[in-house]
């Protein structure tokens, strides 16, 4: 019961942080990042898998075309693809 509960309360978590991706208020990469964190600690769900690929794309991969900047449109879409999910 436990493990459900805290689940719970991270996907609630990565919800908000969504959120927060499309009013603008915090920016898209580290919240990407966050929520790419939060993938690893929740064992890899599906939901969330999009947003840990993004994360990891940010950096390090400039010599491939992707960068931070150009990852935002992918965040936002991810974003609201997921609280479209979790709303009601």
């Amino acid at each position: 019961m436990k493990k459900k509960q805290e689940y719970d309360r991270l996907l609630k978590e990565v919800i908000t942080i969504a959120k927060k991706i499309v009013s603008e208020e915090i920016d898209p990469n580290e919240g990407c990042s966050k929520i790419g964190e939060i993938t690893e600690t929740l064992d890899w769900p599906d939901e969330l898998i999009g947003f840990w690929q993004l994360a990891h794309e940010q950096y390090g991969h400039e010599h491939l075309g992707m960068t931070a900047e150009n990852t935002i449109p992918e965040i936002i879409k991810e974003a609201k693809e997921l609280i479209d999910k979790y709303t009601e």
